[in-house]
């Protein structure tokens, strides 16, 4: 709520003073319905916005699916009976010193990119290219559409950048050269970072109560659009067909522009108080509440701080944390994309697999906003890396082409909880990162953090696929290693929970002097909902 505000003002109709009351925007949310019909509705269409938006992240994990391969019948070089698995890092090598015409894949041409273009051996490093080249673009994006967002609306760029996703998905369908694919991999990975305001509207036109309820909802549409897309591939097994059916229908959602809202936040910071008050009449009417007799409070931005990146490195304990951090979001990068791209070599069936390691994300992303609260950023984020670290290594410990069913199961046992425990720890970082940086910078070191991540994804899939070649274990045990490097690391850092956020580098450093405490000695909670200027998911992007 705005301090020292006149809560009423005098406005002059028809020869007559009618008193206005004076509300701030969660105010304003309190009168015309925290969570009703209008907010429900944007959820739902928003449900519709993230379908074609993760298909886009994850659909390379059935288009560019290397499938088993066998000998051709008559063969006079290759001799090996029955199906062979494509990750079998001896079978790989000697697959590569074979005739094309001595073996054949065991499923059709139009299978994947693999089959059709026989990206194998030599060629394989193009698949890893596509695969990696969207969290590049991605990582570039998140520092330019943010900025668009900033200065033209999250609206405005969040129509263009999901058409632009959907059209490139759907033309990826009908490319015959692996170069253009990538290309429209890489548009697709900048314009993915525009669906950060997908989470943005969503929090900001719900009340205070249902606001970490409301973005909650955006990571289970995330989850839900995994499992609908492994249903797709199994039935379609086709891979210009699942791009096709993946993209098109979801053109219908440039329909929906006047039913989602400008951000009302914006609006307000940019002083377009009018526009604001359109949209709030907008939900008032739909949720059938009353608000002629109110008006928004114009807003006072007292953050015009100078402040840069560099003072993230002003001292060298602020230097050690961002690294801390910088490294810890890398690690959960790999991890997180990883494990959802190596689902395929646990041993199990491919589409289980896949829906067993996505499906787990449900829970943890409860999970997260109960353990926050209740134990802790610093405890619950430390315990859930270390918890990935050793279910990957376990991972890497079950010897791969194993028979016996006990082991496969412990080995896809092992990946639904490292799965399990890097989706809550990565989204309990970024309420920590968030607390542990000033206010002044904090848009900045969050931005940071979320690249290294972008750059940790970019590198999953030579880590989780190109390594698999040397040794089968080798990328599990490599990034369960990591995630126990950052979880000593991370134990370095402070703990926020009940520590009044920093406004200013001075204050960091106090805090930090001062072991974590508040300067005042008061234990102060204060929500992330509440800090002024963090705008934190403008710079991010799902998972």
């Amino acid at each position: 709520m705005d301090k020292d505000r006149d809560d009423k003002s005098q406005v002059e109709i028809g020869g007559h003073e009618i008193s206005k009351e004076r509300l701030s925007v969660d105010e304003f949310l309190d009168r015309v319905g925290q969570c009703g019909f209008y907010q429900i509705r944007t959820q739902l269409i928003f449900l519709l916005f993230m379908l074609p938006l993760t298909y886009q992240v994850m659909i390379m994990y059935f288009v560019a699916d290397n499938p088993p391969w066998f000998c051709k019948n008559g063969s006079k070089e290759c001799h090996m009976k029955g199906l062979i698995a494509s990750h079998d890092s001896k079978m790989f090598q000697k697959r590569c010193k074979l005739r094309q015409g001595s073996w054949e894949y065991s499923k059709p041409k139009n299978y994947s990119i693999v089959t059709e273009f026989n990206l194998v051996c030599q060629k394989e490093v193009i698949v890893y290219t596509a695969n990696s080249i969207l969290f590049l673009g991605w990582t570039v994006g998140g520092f330019v559409l943010p900025y668009l967002s900033d200065r033209f609306g999250r609206k405005t760029v969040l129509f263009p950048a999901a058409f632009v996703i959907i059209i490139c998905g759907f033309l990826s369908s009908f490319v015959h050269d692996m170069w253009i694919f990538i290309l429209l991999r890489l548009i697709i990975g900048f314009c993915q970072a525009g669906s950060v305001n997908i989470f943005v509207i969503a929090t900001e036109i719900v009340g205070p109560y249902y606001r970490s309820i409301s973005g909650t909802f955006i990571w289970f549409y995330f989850t839900c659009a995994l499992l609908l897309m492994t249903l797709k591939a199994y039935y379609l097994q086709n891979w210009r067909n699942l791009e096709i059916i993946c993209s098109l229908p979801f053109a219908v959602i440039m329909l929906s522009w006047r039913y989602v809202p400008e951000s009302v936040r914006w609006l307000r910071m940019k002083g377009r108080l009018d526009e604001a008050m359109q949209v709030l009449k907008e939900i008032a009417r739909a949720n059938k509440r009353d608000i002629s007799n109110m008006e928004i409070i114009p807003v006072e931005n007292n953050f015009n701080s100078k402040s840069t990146i560099a003072d993230l490195f002003r001292s060298p304990v602020l230097a050690l944390y961002t690294a801390i951090q910088i490294f810890a979001w890398l690690v959960s990068g790999i991890t997180f994309y990883g494990v959802s791209l190596a689902s395929s070599d646990l041993g199990g069936d491919l589409y289980v697999d896949f829906i067993l390691t996505s499906i787990v994300e449900i829970p943890a992303n409860i999970l997260v906003i109960i353990f926050t609260n209740k134990c802790g950023r610093r405890l619950t984020t430390v315990i859930n890396i270390f918890l990935a670290g050793f279910a990957c290594i376990g991972v890497a410990a079950v010897p791969s082409g194993v028979i016996s069913k006990g082991l496969k199961f412990a080995k896809v046992g092992l990946g639904m909880l490292g799965k399990f425990a890097v989706t809550l720890y990565f989204n309990a970082f970024y309420v920590w990162s968030a607390e542990l940086n000033a206010t002044v910078v904090r848009a900045q070191a969050v931005g940071i953090l979320i690249a290294a991540s972008r750059v940790g994804a970019a590198m999953s899939p030579f880590v989780m696929t190109g390594l698999k070649y040397v040794n089968a274990s080798l990328p599990f045990a490599l990034i369960g290693i990591l995630n126990l490097l950052a979880g000593c690391f991370c134990l370095y850092l402070r703990e926020t929970k009940g520590i009044e956020v920093p406004d200013t580098i001075e204050d960091c450093l106090k805090l930090l002097h001062q072991g974590g405490k508040n300067p005042s000695g008061e234990n102060k909670s204060v929500s992330i909902d509440s800090m002024p200027c963090l705008d934190l998911k403008s710079r991010l992007g799902s998972h």
